[in-house]
């Protein structure tokens, strides 16, 4: 059965899909800056993206829950924990890399308008001309809560610069940043209007689902390398002489020879007694 060794070490996050939001210009604004906030189990949610080294999606799971908290993560009075144990070999063993040769990569991510784990679904109404505003709706979230979640959200964006990090999730690690967002009332209905820092992706279009949610924490993003170790050959080995075993001598006994008289001697007995008979 081969055996590997396992190895894990973290990539940066430039070179991952949907990650590098910022220009060179605004990135000098909050290069110091990182979100990051103790994580709630009953609302925030990790997602869990696999690359192949190229760069390519293999496959996203929007609900990853083999995460786990240590009991040096610390917990708060609320039940919040400030450390996630993230375990990328085991994963890898679980879904089938175990040659290795990707990447994982984990979003913190918590849904604005749920106050669980269960996402709420909105859908795309309307895109503007350039794609950087688009109209969304929903049908399960109630009006008045949609306001007021969208009021605090503006304050935050509003508040203190580039120090929230709110994202549209069109999920597959697609999450465009959102720089601003308000309420509209639009065909009797209240509907939420975000404008992008980048215009939406062109396979994106009307109807399809989004959901609003903030990065709780960095992502991170590990890439796990394997190293065959060949099973060992075990050579047999022959037993030593045992050279303590009793030795015992045999004596036989000596071949009977005769001389020429002698044999002369007896070949006369011989033929005489084949005379007699």
């Amino acid at each position: 059965m081969p055996n590997y060794k396992y190895s894990t070490f973290k990539v940066s996050q430039e070179k991952e899909t949907g990650l590098t939001e910022l220009y060179a210009s605004d990135k000098e604004l909050i290069s110091q800056f990182k979100v990051n906030r103790t994580f709630n189990p009953t609302k925030h949610t990790v997602e869990q993206h696999i690359y192949s080294l190229d760069g390519g999606l293999l496959s996203s799971n929007h609900s990853y829950i083999n995460h786990s908290f240590s009991q040096d993560a610390g917990t708060a009075n609320n039940g919040q924990a400030s450390g996630i144990d993230i375990d990328p070999i085991a994963d890898a063993k679980r879904l089938g890399y175990e040659t290795g040769g990707v990447q994982f990569l984990y979003n913190f991510l918590d849904d604005v308008f749920s106050e669980s784990t269960v996402k709420a679904t909105l859908y795309i109404e309307e895109i503007s001309n350039d794609r950087t505003e688009i109209r969304l709706l929903s049908t399960d979230i109630e009006d008045k809560y949609l306001l007021n979640r969208i009021e605090s959200i503006k304050d935050n964006i509003t508040s203190s610069s580039y120090k929230t990090d709110y994202r549209l999730n069109l999920k597959g690690n697609n999450l465009p940043l959102i720089t601003n967002i308000d309420s509209q009332e639009y065909k009797g209905e209240n509907s939420v209007i975000v404008k992008l820092y980048r215009p939406l992706s062109q396979e994106i279009g009307i109807k399809a689902r989004v959901s609003i949610e903030e990065l709780v924490s960095d992502t991170v993003v590990f890439e796990v390398e394997t190293q065959y170790i060949p099973d060992e050959i075990i050579i047999p080995e022959l037993r030593g002489p045992n050279f303590n075993m009793e030795e015992s001598l045999e004596t036989g006994n000596p071949t009977e020879y005769f001389n020429v008289n002698e044999l002369y001697n007896f070949c006369l007995l011989y033929t005489s007694d084949a005379a007699d008979e």
